[in-house]
């Protein structure tokens, strides 16, 4: 068996671990009461560099903080969970705590606006443990940046930037013991439309334009114009189809939903006014006056259908490129407690949101005793977050390195131990 005798393990209770790696200990051997005796005189320090490793803490018994994912879709993949202890003396100790997690989370999608929606990505994260023992604070240093997103959509910088995760406020007036700290990461995803337009919306306007072309088929061909413009409505409504399959079934109609019923229409337009128009010609095809005059009166019809077409798409193709997605309205639809403020439309009086009610229609004013009241749900680009962000703690400045020499005590050679904890 390969021994590695140049390593040698030494059981230590660690009394101070310092900032730079340095450790102040004390070595128990074989005291069988070690951890309940620690003269100061035997107290010893060892540099960095004068030890190769030290064993983790029972983080069981030190460090234990319990929190899940409200909206994670079954069980995580946890891929990395790191544990280092940065600091600590007789008082306590500074954790960093690192996790990797390969998750999916389940968030509703608001699809008014769809392809031009934005949508607002969370991952809702409780703590398990009452916030009078485990709270959550938001850092300044917090990464903000996104560094991966599907080709379908994008980040929205603008905002993105102010706010990625925010803490929620603990309600004052309600007892600590059932309250629960909360933190959400929040995702500005902006849909790529760019899909829709090319590969669906483009295809009704062109099909539309072609089902146009049935006032060049002479009006006593009425059963060949009717024959050419089902066959574009079946078109259009095989897109309709298309777009369906892509999304999940909503109570509401999309903008694409809109804009394809709109073009249907236009086709039934075009069928009744082929029909109407035909009627009365094949009723009075022997008078020539008269038949140029129904010729006439469709080909007006017909140029005026193609500028109307013409004209609302060029609309909607300029709204479309100018829009932007109102984050406003997509923070009220999701009820996201990023902060919302209550307001008494009887009396003007604003006033925080309790966590545990801010969804709930029934509020009452405290000062009118007024029912007219409604909660807006500011966004990061109107106000701070209520739970300001905080600097990362700093060392206190006697860990931040040991004073080797003050103890009088020898130290192990270089390199050749692994410090082990009580």
């Amino acid at each position: 068996e390969f021994v590695e005798r140049h390593l040698k393990d030494m059981e230590v209770l660690v009394t101070k671990k310092y900032e730079n790696g340095d450790i102040e200990y004390v070595e128990l051997g074989d005291d069988p009461n070690k951890t309940s005796r620690v003269e100061v005189q035997n107290k010893k320090t060892i540099q960095k560099d004068e030890y190769i490793r030290m064993a983790e803490p029972d983080w069981a018994r030190y460090f234990h903080p319990e929190f899940s994912f409200i909206n994670m879709v079954d069980e995580d993949k946890k891929i990395t969970d790191k544990k280092v202890l940065l600091w600590s003396n007789e008082e306590g100790g500074f954790v960093s705590y690192t996790m990797k997690y390969d998750a999916t989370f389940q968030e509703p999608l608001e699809l008014q606006r769809f392809p031009l929606d934005g949508q607002l990505c969370r991952i809702k994260v409780t703590a398990e443990m009452p916030i009078e023992t485990f709270q959550f604070v938001p850092l300044k240093s917090w990464a903000k940046k996104v560094s991966q997103v599907c080709d379908m959509w994008a980040i929205d910088t603008s905002i993105q930037e102010k706010c990625t995760v925010y803490v929620r406020h603990c309600d004052r007036e309600f007892p600590f013991e059932v309250q629960r700290s909360c933190f959400n990461i929040l995702l500005h995803c902006q849909r790529r439309g760019d899909y829709y337009f090319h590969s669906v919306l483009v295809m009704v306007f062109l099909v539309n334009i072609i089902s146009l072309c049935a006032f060049f088929i002479p009006l006593d061909d009425t059963s060949g114009r009717l024959g050419h413009l089902s066959t574009c409505f079946l078109a259009v409504l095989a897109y309709r189809y298309v777009i369906g399959d892509s999304l999940p079934r909503k109570q509401y109609l999309t903008a694409a939903d809109i804009y394809i019923i709109f073009a249907c229409s236009f086709q039934v337009i075009i069928c009744l006014e082929t029909v109407w128009v035909g009627y009365f010609f094949q009723s009075e095809e022997e008078l020539a006056d008269v038949s140029r005059k129904y010729e006439i009166i469709d080909d007006s019809i017909g140029f005026g259908l193609l500028l109307v077409w013409l004209a609302t798409n060029a609309l909607l193709y300029m709204k479309s490129r100018f829009s932007h997605v109102n984050w406003t309205s997509v923070y009220n639809k999701n009820t996201e407690p990023y902060a919302p403020i209550i307001e008494c439309k009887n009396c003007g009086e604003q006033w925080v949101s309790k966590q545990c009610e801010h969804g709930n229609p029934k509020k009452i004013c405290p000062w009118c005793e007024s029912a007219n009241v409604r909660t807006i749900y500011y966004t990061p680009g109107d106000r701070p977050p209520l739970v300001k962000p905080q600097q990362l703690p700093q060392v206190p400045a006697p860990l931040k390195k040991a004073s080797i020499g003050n103890s009088g005590q020898p130290v192990p050679k270089a390199g050749s131990w692994i410090i082990k904890h009580a």
